[in-house]
């Protein structure tokens, strides 16, 4: 699947009306116009930095955009799975009144259902109004929700009236099935619960304290560097670490420790959603919290090694 058929299918999930090519050229200009900007800034103070900040900002804006799509949808599909087994209930209690399935349909959509009741009331009108079989609306509402949970639902159903059920106690089962399912699922949850827990404190405390020790470390070493005459060769053999081979600038150590630390939270947080849901897309929430919280504890820990320990090795 091409990034264009992914785009349209997650502006779908969230429900806009908006065409999936413009919409990529859009935040592909905005993200150019934002990199470039900050080029400019850049250009001014630092130019060295000027190229790959821009870049940066460019790809930092991309992935922020579509990552709050895939949230925004997997929010609206979650919300739709959560109220199905409530409208199933109700669209039996109205078949059994007497009302024909299509209008039952109609009479199921309920504004609390929230996006899920647009999707009943658009499959609704589609059938009275425009003649679609009772069959092909229920599954054309999977098109529009990408959701293996809700498309079974539909296709039981469908399947179900095709074999000549008792179309009010097939939605009732269905619906019992549901919150069964998803009791289940909640218990499981919480029994990874703490496998959850250890991902994101690995990656939102140990690993900044690590990088924090190391990046201390390399700056005391190449402040002890500059104090220590280091020419003779016997300097060289008992402190091998004070040799020219060992010169990296502090610099360089901090921003591979502040880069290291991001793709660490990034990826400890979609290995926590695998853990919770079964999606890396659960984890994109996790993701600015854990940065935020990595990116702290790293700074704030170098602040205080350097300012503990710095008198005490006479840096």
């Amino acid at each position: 699947m091409n990034i264009e058929e992914n785009t349209r299918r997650l502006l779908i999930n969230c429900d806009r009306d908006v065409n999936a090519r413009e919409f990529l050229v859009s935040i592909l200009l905005f993200g150019a116009g934002f990199g470039v900007g900050f080029g400019l800034i850049l250009l001014n103070y630092a130019p060295e930095y000027a190229m790959p900040g821009a870049i940066a900002v460019f790809v930092l804006f991309e992935i922020v955009v579509y990552a709050s799509l895939i949230l925004s949808a997997a929010k609206r599909v979650g919300q739709i799975e959560d109220l199905l087994p409530d409208f199933l209930t109700m669209m039996a209690s109205n078949i059994r009144s007497g009302l024909t399935p299509e209008r039952a349909l109609l009479f199921s959509a309920r504004k609390e259902f929230g996006p899920l009741a647009k999707e009943i009331d658009r499959a609704a009108k589609s059938t009275i109004v425009a003649g679609t079989p009772f069959s092909d609306a229920m599954m054309g509402m999977t098109q529009r929700v990408q959701s293996e949970m809700f498309a079974k639902t539909m296709r039981l159903i469908v399947e179900g009236m095709r074999s000549g059920g008792n179309l009010a106690d097939l939605l009732e089962k269905t619906s019992y099935d549901i919150r069964k399912s998803a009791a289940l699922r909640k218990e499981v949850a919480a029994t990874v619960l703490t496998y959850k827990l250890f991902m994101l404190a690995a990656a939102g405390m140990g690993a900044p304290v690590l990088y924090a020790v190391s990046s201390f470390m390399m700056g005391m070493i190449m402040d002890m560097k500059e104090k220590i005459n280091i020419g003779g060769s016997e300097t060289s053999q008992v402190l091998p670490m004070f040799t020219a081979s060992s010169s990296v600038p502090a610099d360089l150590v901090f921003w591979f420790a502040v880069i290291a630390i991001g793709v660490t939270a990034v990826f400890g947080s979609l290995t926590a959603g695998v853990i919770t849901n079964g999606k890396e897309s659960s984890g994109f929430k996790y993701v600015p919290m854990i940065l935020a919280i990595s990116l702290i504890i790293f700074i704030a820990g170098k602040m205080m090694l350097e300012i503990i320990l710095t008198e005490f090795f006479s840096v």
